[in-house]
């Protein structure tokens, strides 16, 4: 006869995935710059609605899988299946939370620092920004300095369109030349560059 299994290996389960992601999320959120509003100093970010839809996610469904299983109690040969959920969530969430709280671009009078959750922090002076380029592939505006080194941002980063107002302040516009896709992905007019022809209406015949 099979027998349901208990049910206090996935409570403990459940408890190690919600600290994994309470831990993962107060990890990501140490030494994020607090700037003053009306600053000369901008800050951009992932919105706060992704930072908390993705932990909510990541705690809410293993939550929910427990006490789902209080209604429906698995037998042993279902337990390598809801492992594997448990798992997956826990893979997929855990980047996700890393990804949305580390992440950070600031604007300083100086020039632009970036903080990656997988490549650390970069700086790069106004004088050394080279480019500004949008990475369609990827969905992002590229930030490259004089010396290879980059600065990346998703294009559905809060604040962008200000930190681009910013940049486009403080460097020649031909440093934006490649960036024109990007800018019509956000609906932003392209700043008038100073080679480009200026395209005029023709005149009717007769």
């Amino acid at each position: 006869m099979f027998r349901p299994i208990p049910l206090l290996p996935f409570v403990l389960i459940t408890g190690c995935a919600v600290m994994l992601a309470l831990l993962t999320a107060s990890s990501a959120r140490r030494r994020v710059p607090r700037p003053l509003s009306g600053g000369d100093v901008f800050l951009a970010r992932h919105s706060p609605v992704f930072r908390w839809t993705v932990l909510a996610v990541a705690v809410l469904v293993p939550v929910g899988l427990t006490v789902g299983l209080r209604l429906y109690r698995p037998f042993r040969a279902e337990v390598p299946v809801l492992l594997g959920v448990y798992l997956t969530v826990a893979a997929v969430a855990t980047p996700l939370i890393w990804e949305a709280g580390r992440f950070y671009l600031l604007a300083t009078p100086t020039g632009l620092e970036g903080r990656s959750p997988w490549r650390g922090v970069r700086a790069i002076p106004w004088d050394d920004l080279e480019a500004v380029r949008y990475r369609p592939l990827g969905a992002w505006f590229e930030f490259r300095g004089r010396d290879g080194q980059t600065i990346r941002a998703l294009s559905f980063v809060a604040g962008l369109e200000e930190l681009l107002r910013r940049v486009e302040a403080s460097v020649p516009p031909g440093v934006l030349t490649r960036a024109r896709g990007g800018y019509l992905r956000l609906g932003r007019p392209f700043p008038a560059l100073p080679d480009e022809p200026v395209l005029e209406a023709r005149r009717p015949r007769g």
